[in-house]
């Protein structure tokens, strides 16, 4: 049958908004926690809907030295870094099933993502012997950003992160921003120092531009990762509509970004909704919620 009203209700506290859906007080939550989605899974009442997006998590690099000069300026140093997180191991502790790595920088769902590009191994002798040829024989210390608000499970990624790199001989200074508009506001004024956890990315655009070009071309207030072969690659993808032309001219741009090692991409992260068991209804790749398609099903009890 066809739904006549839809209310909407904004409810900020989590605990609040699982407990109603559990309830059947609400027939579609959004914001829920993997730990929700996972109590749900033997729910006779709820059901999870969870589709891949294009948004994305990783680590940023300063290899600019943009906001300071730090050993993310040497090549051998971010190689090592990224040589030495156990990314299978973090989204099977931190995202669980609702999400997909993200080798270069995309997943499957945009345009330009190029599965012949292999994800980083986790190598921690390869990590250590970066750093020596590097001359860091001696502890390093490196800063860490990032802000529980700007993504989600960052306290748990942040704390694999540093137990992870303390084995290499990196010791992570951990900046914790409790207000996410004060992270935006150091990350556009080029203040972050070292390493940023980040999250990327909407359901707008499915295209490469639109993470490359102001995570990586100069001028951009997002930008911590710039040369002139970057410049160059992310102005010729804007210049072609040819489809070919751009898949090629991206995948060039995403070797020669993880070549660099500008940055870790960890992974997408998937929309999920607890939907009530009434409602015949799926989550968006494109984070929408299109109610247009909602119908109420045979389990629907009678007002």
């Amino acid at each position: 049958p066809s739904i006549r009203t839809v209310t909407f209700q904004t409810i900020l506290d989590p605990a609040e908004r699982f407990n109603k859906l559990l309830a059947g007080e609400v027939h579609i939550a959004r914001g829920l926690t993997i730990e929700q989605a996972a109590l749900l899974d033997h729910s006779g009442i709820v059901r999870i809907s969870a589709k891949p997006t294009p948004r994305l998590v990783f680590l940023q690099m300063d290899g600019d030295g943009r906001a300071s000069k730090t050993p993310l300026t040497d090549r051998r140093v971010r190689r090592a870094i990224s040589f030495a997180l156990p990314v299978d191991d973090m989204i099977a502790t931190v995202p669980q099933k609702f999400a997909v790595r993200a080798p270069g920088g995309l997943t499957p769902s945009y345009f330009g993502y190029d599965p012949g590009i292999a994800p980083r191994p986790f190598d921690l002798s390869k990590a250590r012997g970066l750093l020596s040829e590097a001359g860091y024989t001696d502890a390093v210390e490196i800063p860490l950003n990032f802000s529980p608000a700007a993504v989600p499970g960052a306290e748990r990624l942040s704390a694999n992160i540093l137990e992870s790199l303390e084995k290499v001989g990196i010791k992570v200074k951990i900046r914790r921003f409790a207000d996410a508009a004060e992270f935006y506001t150091q990350l556009r004024e080029g203040k972050l120092e070292g390493l940023t956890l980040l999250a990327w990315g909407n359901g707008a655009s499915f295209d490469s531009d639109a993470v490359f070009y102001p995570l990586f071309h100069s001028g951009q207030p997002h930008a911590y990762n710039t040369s002139p072969e970057l410049d160059k690659l992310l102005d010729d993808g804007r210049a072609t509509i040819d489809p070919e032309k751009r898949k090629a001219i991206y995948s060039t741009l995403q070797k020669s970004i993880m070549d660099q090692a500008y940055w870790l991409p960890l992974y997408g992260p998937y929309v999920i909704e607890g939907v009530n068991r009434q409602l015949d209804y799926e989550a968006s790749s494109d984070e929408l919620m299109h109610l247009f398609s909602a119908t109420w099903n045979g389990n629907r009890q009678p007002d």
